[in-house]
């Protein structure tokens, strides 16, 4: 099967037979698509902050809808578009983005819109401008460290809140 891996996102021997480094081979990979798709990826990634920041905006939009109205449906599209960043973070090496935004995608899961909840969300959208503005690639060292440990620590304070 093309695209399993073995639980730890190393490929399965056999995708890992499909793709050479040498060369085509018959059912292997074509170097020049791969190399094709790595150009995506770059040509994208050069835009990716303006991406990032654009949902960061709609971000907070959508927390301004769940703060005036208390809206269910702007909490599910919070939820919906820090899903997508989660996705795409780690991809243009902004692995801050992933870990943030996977972060107040499990928190949105079970978010009803309360006060303590807006600000935890508030909190996750500051650490996301942060990391865009700071141009925080990787983990973002001791500030992206500092940054996610702030994070976590209002959301399980707030946990305890819910329980």
């Amino acid at each position: 099967m093309i695209g399993r891996t073995s639980g730890n996102d190393t490929p399965t021997p056999d995708l890992r037979a499909k793709a050479t480094e040498g060369g085509v081979r018959a059912g292997g990979i074509d170097p020049a698509a791969v190399e094709a798709a790595r150009a995506v990826v770059r040509a994208r990634g050069a835009r990716y902050l303006d991406s990032l920041f654009a949902d960061i905006a709609a971000l907070e939009a959508e927390l301004g809808v769940v703060a005036a109205r208390g809206s269910a449906a702007a909490l599910a599209a919070i939820a919906r578009r820090a899903r997508a960043m989660r996705a795409h973070g780690t991809t243009y090496g902004y692995g801050l983005v992933t870990r943030l935004a996977g972060s107040l995608y499990d928190f949105c899961g079970s978010a009803t819109g309360r006060e303590d909840e807006i600000e935890v969300i508030e909190m996750h959208i500051q650490a996301l401008k942060a990391v865009a503005g700071g141009r925080m690639t990787g983990d973002g060292a001791l500030a992206g460290r500092d940054l996610v440990h702030a994070v976590e620590e209002a959301v399980s304070a707030t946990a305890g809140a819910r329980g």
